[in-house]
């Protein structure tokens, strides 16, 4: 541990023995994820008076046709945000979704505007992806949540995701990032203000100088360790059920000399800055 006035610093190196066998088992946040047959772009006419919503334009890119479509989490104005989804057979709808629940819901919404029978018999049009983007938006906005709709390919969803819930089948299931599982702990100060600066092995999710006053959760996924703002670790994993994680349940260690301490929910510090979307 590097000591400093303000704050506490602990490495990868620190920590990495607390996880086995302390750490309780989670998964990478759920997403809905819809794989999409190749398309033919003819007799569609997008929506002039959709207000950005489902397809919005076809373009072409080395001869690959693209369906132009906005997520909403990004700037209506911001062209370079769109997503460039493409008609050839690759292309992988992903809407991320709190937990398994919800992912049910939202796929039988989807199911429910005929748009996934058609998809999976082969027999999809454009206008069916039109019908599931814009039907993903409204459930989004039903539940009271940010409507967050991106794409990836087959070979990400073949090489980086699994299914946890089979029981859909066809062209649409809920899936979550492998490995399977991942593992977390709290680390947690003695004095509630303090900021705790984690070292991270891997990519950052935040920048520590922006929380972790009290409290964060680590993440030990593979070869990586990182670190989280509690709150977003709430969001984005959730239990092998498909439950969302229980701050209150997860072993907390001294930041200090990383004893074990009794479970407790750690300081819910609200991270103002959130790292980058990661599928």
């Amino acid at each position: 541990m590097t000591a400093e006035k303000d704050k506490i610093v602990r490495t990868a190196q620190d920590v990495k023995a607390l996880f086995t066998p302390n750490a309780l088992p989670h998964v990478s946040g759920l997403r809905v994820m819809v794989h999409v047959p190749a398309l033919s772009t003819q007799g569609f006419a997008p929506d002039t008076q959709g207000q950005g919503r489902g397809v919005l334009r076809v373009e072409e890119n080395e001869g690959v046709p693209l369906a132009i479509f906005r997520n909403p989490k990004d700037s209506v104005a911001d062209a370079a945000s769109c997503q460039k989804f493409p008609l050839d057979g690759t292309g992988v709808l992903i809407f991320p979704v709190p937990t398994r629940e919800e992912g049910a819901a939202m796929l039988r919404a989807l199911r429910d505007t005929g748009a996934l029978d058609n998809l999976e018999a082969g027999t999809g049009t454009l206008a069916d992806l039109d019908r599931v983007l814009k039907t993903a938006e409204d459930y989004f906005i039903s539940r009271g949540m940010v409507a967050d709709m991106y794409n990836t390919d087959t070979a990400y969803q073949s090489e980086k995701m699994t299914c946890v819930d089979a029981a859909q089948g066809g062209a649409a299931g809920i899936y979550a990032k492998k490995p399977l599982p991942v593992s977390l702990i709290v680390l947690k100060a003695k004095d509630p203000g303090q900021l705790i600066e984690f070292k991270s092995t891997g990519r950052y999710i935040h920048d520590a100088a922006q929380f972790g006053a009290g409290s964060v959760v680590l993440i030990s996924e593979g070869a990586e360790i990182r670190k989280m703002a509690p709150d977003y670790a709430e969001q984005k994993y959730t239990t092998l059920d498909g439950a969302p994680v229980d701050l209150g349940k997860l072993p907390v260690f001294d930041a200090d000399d990383l004893t074990p301490i009794p479970s407790a929910a750690p300081s819910r510090a609200v991270s103002p800055k959130r790292g980058g979307r990661a599928i």
